[in-house]
């Protein structure tokens, strides 16, 4: 054998020694930032599919037909608790027998959204768990014990991953309650009612606009505006994945400026220590 095809050969034995002997496993999550936990516990041996695409409403979505054909395919899914899949779970089922769908907001109890301009609580049901540093503790504690049975060869590097995500969790909620300490007590504005488990750890009061869904009739907004006024509200959040068009309205009303943040980012951290650098501007605007 030639000398320069001896050295390829080699190359080429090289590569396949280094390359992985596993086969990764299939994960569906419903949300982008599930995605990152579980890629912070699974590293690369997981291959992960979001069903909401970043930019999109999980209250509504319907999985594409690409989707449902990846479903087939999955492993594991990892249920987070949001609406789309009350009506999407069962024909995921019904697409795979052995899909394995696991429930991460297993034992945490989901609170209420109050709307304080009503003087009332509602019944609605708050599902957005992740926005809660000691939340996604749970939950990844959930993941990560799926992930280890039905993977058992990946265990080691699971647990590691694990307790690592940990730490970095307790990390950031000690560096968000440290940008929020003199803020505690204090109310901020949201259209959408995503923010109340962030609020609640931090011991901040959201104030929602949207109710279950549904725009505020001119007698809500009439309220609202009266809220606000007194409240002296200067800041109104709002999201991506929903119409601007009545907290415009509102905030032209007011001469408040519209805010977006983003419950469904996949940059988890970062986006959450951003979130309350706003949340704290907006409250020193509005004293």
């Amino acid at each position: 054998m030639p000398l320069r095809c001896f050295r390829i050969f080699i190359l080429f034995i090289c590569l396949l020694t280094t390359l992985p002997c596993y086969a990764a496993i299939n994960v569906a999550v419903s949300i982008p930032p599930q995605r990152f936990f579980v890629r912070m516990i699974a590293g690369d041996r997981a291959r992960i599919m979001v069903l909401v695409p970043p930019g999109y409403n999980p209250v509504v979505y319907e999985p594409t037909p690409s989707q449902m054909k990846k479903i087939e395919n999955a492993n594991i899914y990892f249920a987070i608790g949001v609406p789309f899949e009350r009506a999407w779970l069962k024909r995921f089922i019904s697409l795979n027998k052995n899909l394995c769908i696991v429930h991460t907001d297993m034992g945490i109890r989901k609170r209420k959204i109050i709307f304080d301009w009503l003087k009332r609580e509602k019944e609605a049901v708050d599902p957005h768990i992740w926005l809660s540093p000691p939340l996604v503790k749970r939950q990844a504690e959930i993941i990560e014990k799926s992930l280890e049975q039905i993977d058992p060869d990946g265990r080691n590097i699971y647990r590691k991953n694990f307790k690592r995500f940990l730490s970095q969790i307790d990390e950031l909620d000690q560096e968000i309650e440290n940008i929020l300490k003199d803020e505690k007590g204090k109310a901020f504005l949201v259209f959408h009612p995503c923010w109340g488990y962030f609020a609640e750890r931090y011991g901040l009061r959201q104030i929602p606009i949207e109710m279950q869904g549904r725009e505020p009739s001119g007698m809500w907004l009439s309220r609202i505006v009266n809220y606000c006024k007194k409240m002296h509200v200067r800041v109104i959040f709002v999201q991506p994945q929903f119409s601007q068009k009545i907290p415009r309205l509102i905030a032209k009303e007011i001469g408040a400026r519209l805010v977006v943040i983003d419950p469904l980012s996949e940059n988890w951290m970062e986006n959450l220590k951003y979130v309350a650098k706003k949340i704290k501007e907006a409250i020193s605007s509005s004293s």
